[in-house]
């Protein structure tokens, strides 16, 4: 039989399409027409708090990266990100002037794909929880929620709380329900905790809940 032909081939390469699938349906939405409008609290807050935010990591003054009490740690990162996103594209030569709306694409970009790559790693662990057909139809309708789509195209902190939040969730809930086989019954659970906890943490450091 032509290993193409082989049941698990065929189960692998499913697998693959819909990750594939909850990949594009997430990242499209979240990254088409970036810039093309901007909220109060970018504007005022956010924008400018990333760039103080890299000034203050490049001089080495640690201290200056407490910019507010939200504290919007997260948030600053993938904003940082941006920045020197936009210099290395002005560096190459691939961008001279830059309007307002490609700045503010470019500081947005990481924040979607950040939100994106939550997806599909939420998907994994939801395929852990539930039988796959269950677990792709959750993943889809997490990635296309508009409201959740809206929120994920921002320079903010109240989206990356949800998502981290529900990935530090879904994590705690695979580390205590999954059946594993005895010689990871150990340290698997352990690494899954580590990362609920550390999702939880970025949670928390882009800003507490009002």
């Amino acid at each position: 039989m032509p290993k193409s032909d082989s049941p698990a081939f065929k189960t692998s390469s499913l697998i693959a399409l819909s990750y594939l699938l909850v990949g594009i349906v997430a990242l499209l939405p979240r990254v088409l027409d970036l810039g093309l409008f901007v909220t109060h609290d970018e504007a005022e807050f956010w924008i400018d708090r990333s760039e103080a935010f890299l000034l203050a990591l490049q001089s080495g003054d640690y201290a200056a990266t407490a910019i507010s009490t939200h504290p919007g740690v997260t948030t600053m990162w993938l904003g940082a990100a941006g920045v020197l996103l936009r210099r290395m594209l002005r560096a190459w030569g691939l961008l001279h002037d830059i309007p307002f709306p490609t700045m503010l694409a470019l500081m947005q970009l990481p924040v979607a794909l950040t939100h994106t790559a939550g997806i599909i790693l939420g998907y994994r662990l939801l395929r852990q929880l539930f039988p796959p057909s269950v677990a792709v139809l959750a993943a889809l309708f997490w990635a296309t929620d508009p409201f959740l789509i809206g929120y994920s195209r921002l320079l903010h902190v109240d989206m990356l709380a949800g998502t981290f939040g529900t990935l530090s969730l879904l994590a705690a809930c695979v580390s205590w329900d999954s059946p594993l086989p005895l010689h990871i019954s150990i340290l698997l659970p352990i690494a899954i905790r580590c990362a609920s906890g550390g999702c939880s943490s970025l949670g928390v450091a882009r800003g507490y809940p009002s």
